[in-house]
């Protein structure tokens, strides 16, 4: 039987426009992986027009810039439309250097954990943040992504697990406010999850007249040389008396 492929993970466009926010986006794009990297003089929550065109031409889903204000933005989009937004003030900021442990290794499997936080600003860091991985294993995963929330203050930072279960900050750390928020219509948010969530069905299987659903599996050609098969008498069908 053929493996099945993961699907593609979409790019995040990380723009930068300052040194210090250069330091901090290198090491997110580091541990998410999938990210290309452009310099550009802006704030791409105010310039969102041409957030968008960047987004169009580089073929990126997600995006992230460290304006000069020192304030951390993140972003989706769908079909060349800014849906999502969100502009952190950060108020302090470590990096792995910054950190008295070893530092995180690239290439690896981690989880999310968010707590207290919004719906819609959960869904953008999972979707930014998230992996895509056909297999697995939770005695495997020695890192995570902590976001929270506690009264005004948001907490990102990146750990290391351990088998009993404690955690140490290895960097990035990052204390923020939020400043601004955009979200679409909830209306337009539902249209962009169905779209995606269709692209996602699997093209092999359908449903039929009475609701069953069919799904066709491609095997690889099977070699019937060496099978043996047992020979047995054939019934014959008696009248009916």
């Amino acid at each position: 039987m053929t493996s099945k492929k993961t699907k593609k993970r979409n790019e995040l466009l990380s723009i930068i426009s300052t040194k210090v926010g250069e330091e901090i986006q290198r090491e997110i794009a580091s541990i998410r992986g999938d990210t290309r990297k452009i310099r550009k003089d802006f704030d791409s929550y105010k310039q969102a027009e041409l957030t968008e065109k960047l987004l169009a031409k580089t073929n990126a889903k997600f995006f992230m810039n460290i304006n000069k204000s020192n304030e951390l933005i993140f972003g989706r989009s769908h079909d060349n439309e800014i849906i999502d937004m969100i502009n952190f003030k950060i108020l302090d900021h470590k990096l792995t250097k910054d950190f008295d442990v070893p530092g995180f290794e690239l290439h690896v499997t981690y989880f999310i954990l968010l707590h207290n936080i919004g719906e819609r600003e959960r869904n953008l860091f999972i979707d930014i943040l998230n992996q895509r991985s056909s297999k697995i294993c939770l005695e495997g995963i020695n890192y995570t992504w902590i976001i929270s929330r506690k009264n005004e203050e948001y907490t990102m930072k990146y750990c290391r697990v351990f088998k009993d279960n404690s955690i140490e900050d290895v960097g990035p750390y990052l204390r923020m406010t939020l400043q601004n928020a955009y979200h679409c219509s909830e209306e337009r948010y539902k249209e962009a999850i169905s779209e995606n969530v269709n692209k996602k069905k699997n093209r092999n299987t359908f449903k039929n007249a009475f609701n069953d659903k069919i799904g066709i599996l491609h095997i690889d050609k099977q070699d019937l040389k060496d099978v043996k098969t047992r020979k047995s008498r054939a019934y014959k069908l008696s009248k009916i008396q």
